[in-house]
């Protein structure tokens, strides 16, 4: 058979209503409940933050002080020359490939060793692990003080504090630009100082050093080479002036000056041709065109004294046949002879042109004559510039040899000239922008700021404490968290208020018994009535699943309410284990109901009519676990029927239903059972298994009430609006 605990509300109605509650609410958050829960427990985020900071604070004062000093310089990509060629050192072309390799060799061993060795291992004790003050165990044992140092040991010194400085030293780019920032940090500020700006005085005179070794091993190669050109160019001239010397005894005249005259030769030789060529075409035209078309023809191209005069001649004549043919004709005497006149005329220049194109005959045959001299002259020259060029291939061998030997050493020359003026010019390629300063406090530890990143630390964890608090709720919060939690119709949520005292919350009640508290009682009232409409009178118990749940205090509020209704009411406190309202109220009861459940008095001589509440009740002074142990579910069934017939209401106060067994007796003997939850402080699993020892007894549920809530809930925002109409009604 199955022993395990059986959940009463696994099957049924009530696992339908759960599970639909559920699948509606499970993945919506509530914001302004959330917010809400924040705002209660901002005190523990700000303890936290205020942890957080005198955390920060300690550990900032067990740190050692750390003082930085920055240093800059500038890797200039500005040329400045003091010649104009190029020179034996180039300056270097700025990328970004070569920053990084002037960051590393900053990093270098190489330059820190130096900066090492100029600043002196003995300066640096203040971070050299080896030069720390011995150990408590090295004192003890009388270690010996250390003598000077071998050599070995202090490259061994220097090796290790170039570690020493690569964790101390820090060297970057700022940004995009040329700049290199150097810095030291170190616990005293004066090193940090020193070993900033002796870094970058290092890494200035190591880049100017190597510039000046490097021109200067120019210069030196470039003497020896020079010496060795001057030689060869002796030997290379004089061998000129002798080739030179044997040609022109053996051929005369050199190769230029033959060339030059034939070139002459041949311009003369062209002019001549074209006169020739000219003036053959000129006697040839002349010919042709006296024979096709008469000397008056040929008169026009050709112009002499002779000629001339005869052409006016014939013009004139020719004027005067016109003047005569404008009244005669040709048979008239005077026009027959200027006829005649013309024919003698056309046969004197026939005859000049003959005489003009015999000398033109002869000068074409000059113009031959000079032709074919200069023709000759031009292969006698050429046969001389052939023989001449053929015997000064050899001298211009020796020329060029000469020339390039001589132009080798002119360059060397003036490059020598501009290495010795490059080597007292030399400058390196950074240069110090900014002189490291003596840090006046130190870099680290920031105690302010440590100690904000401490308390934003605390608060932030705090905050997700308190969210992890508020989102995981092991315990119930809202109507709707009881709901889920129970499957029950949640009938009222009281609020919490500032009551030091059950007496206190009683006259607070009685003062404003139309306030948001009273209301919310009210509506317990109106379930009560609800769930029997045709009763006389009915009994109702309050339960809770752990003691301090509130629901005392909600059975004298509830009594309260229902005696100004007008109603009988009777408040019976059936918790015989841990009693308190006889001691807190002082009231002289001379019976109560542990008697009566012994027998040593009558139901009427038990209950306490003097309270000064408005009610009665039947409570025990006390605490008696044995009259606890002998109070029957039958008998308290008696009981509380005998006072329903002169009460209207009773109501039934009930201990805690996990931490003893009278309440399930107790609400057995009820005709009505509302659970109270307290807002915030009931866990969950304490809740279900209430219900399900509830369950387990098979006792039904009326409703759950959350106890002591937050009076800035949502729902009690709704409410306030008619609690002040109310209270404004009352006053007018």
């Amino acid at each position: 058979m199955d022993m395990s605990p059986r959940d009463p509300f696994a099957t049924g109605p009530l696992v339908l209503r759960r599970s639909a509650r559920r699948a509606a609410q499970d993945d919506r958050i509530d914001l302004a409940d959330l917010w809400s829960a924040l705002w209660r427990g901002r005190l523990m985020v700000l303890g936290c933050a205020v942890a957080g900071m005198l955390f920060a604070a300690l550990a900032v004062s067990q740190v050692t002080p750390q003082y930085t000093s920055l240093a800059k310089v500038l890797l200039d990509p500005r040329e400045s020359r003091f010649i104009t060629e190029t020179e034996v050192v180039s300056d270097l072309v700025l990328s970004d490939q070569v920053i990084d390799s002037e960051l590393s060799i900053l990093r270098s061993n190489v330059l820190l060793g130096d900066v090492i060795r100029r600043i002196g291992p003995e300066r640096l004790a203040a971070i050299d692990p080896a030069a720390q003050e011995p150990g408590l165990l090295a004192s003890l044992l009388g270690a010996d003080a250390p003598g000077a140092p071998t050599e070995a040991e202090m490259e061994a010194t220097v090796e290790r504090l170039v570690w020493v400085l690569r964790r101390t030293m820090s060297v970057w780019r700022e940004g995009e630009s040329y700049i290199i920032g150097i810095e030291a940090t170190t616990p005293d500020p004066d090193l940090s100082q020193i070993l900033a700006q002796t870094l970058a005085d290092r890494y200035i005179a190591q880049q100017l050093a190597g510039r000046q070794a490097t021109a200067q091993q120019a210069t030196e190669w470039i003497e020896q080479r020079a010496a060795d050109l001057r030689g060869q160019v002796e030997a290379a001239e004089t061998a000129v002036q002798a080739y030179r010397a044997t040609e022109v005894a053996e051929d005369g005249p050199s190769v230029e000056i033959a060339t030059q005259q034939l070139l002459e030769l041949n311009n003369q030789l062209v002019l001549a041709r074209v006169d020739r060529v000219a003036a053959e075409s000129r006697v040839s035209e002349i010919a042709r065109l006296l024979d096709a078309d008469g000397p008056a023809a040929v008169a026009e191209l050709v112009s002499t004294d002779t000629l001339d005069g005869l052409k006016d001649e014939r013009l004139a004549l020719l004027r005067r046949d016109a003047v005569w043919a404008e009244r005669y004709d040709e048979t008239h005497p005077e026009r027959t002879r200027i006829r005649g006149e013309l024919v003698r005329l056309d046969q004197d220049m026939e005859a000049e042109l003959r005489k003009h194109l015999d000398s033109l005959r002869k000068e074409v045959e000059i113009a031959r004559l000079r032709e074919q001299t200069l023709d000759d002259s031009v292969k006698e020259m050429e046969a001389r510039v052939v023989s001449a060029s053929q015997a000064a291939i050899g001298l211009r061998q020796l020329q060029r040899e000469a020339d390039a030997a001589r132009a080798s050493y002119e360059e060397l020359l003036t490059r020598l000239s501009q290495t010795r003026t490059q080597e007292k010019f030399q400058t390196a390629d950074a240069r110090l922008i900014e002189r490291a300063t003596r840090p006046g406090a130190p870099s680290a530890p920031r105690p302010k700021l440590m100690m904000a990143m401490g308390g934003m630390g605390g608060f932030l964890l705090g905050l997700v404490a308190l969210l992890l608090r508020v989102l995981a709720r092991p315990t119930v919060h809202t109507v709707q968290d009881l709901e889920l939690e129970s499957g029950l119709p949640v009938v009222a949520s009281v609020p919490e208020g500032d009551w030091p005292t059950r007496r206190a919350a009683m006259t607070a009640l009685s003062r404003d018994p139309f306030g948001l508290v009273a209301e919310r009682v009210r509506r317990i009232r109106a379930a009560i009535e609800l769930a029997d409409e045709d009763a006389a009178s009915q009994s109702v118990v309050l339960l809770s699943a752990m003691p301090e749940e509130g629901k005392t205090t909600l059975s004298l509020f509830l009594a309260q309410v229902a005696q100004l209704s007008g109603k009988a009411v009777i408040v019976v406190d059936c918790d015989l284990r841990r009693p308190s309202l006889q001691a807190e109220f002082g009231w002289d009861m001379r019976h109560d109901l542990a008697d009566l459940i012994r027998g040593r008095c009558g139901l009427d001589q038990a209950i306490y009519d003097d309270t000064g509440l408005g009610f009665d009740v039947l409570a025990a002074r006390g605490s008696n676990p044995g009259a606890a142990d002998q109070m029957s579910r039958r008998w308290l069934r008696g009981v509380l029927e005998e006072l329903k017939l002169y009460y209207d209401l009773v109501i039934v106060n009930a201990p805690a239903l996990l931490d003893v067994s009278d309440a399930l007796t107790i609400a057995q003997a009820t005709d009505h059972r509302f659970v109270v939850v307290r807002h915030g402080h009931t866990p969950r699993r304490a809740v279900a298994r209430a219900l399900g020892a509830l369950g387990d007894a098979g006792i039904a549920v009326d409703g759950m009430v959350l106890s002591r809530a937050d009076p800035r809930d949502e729902a009690a925002a709704y409410s306030r609006a008619y609690t002040a109409a109310t209270k404004e009604v009352r006053h007018a």
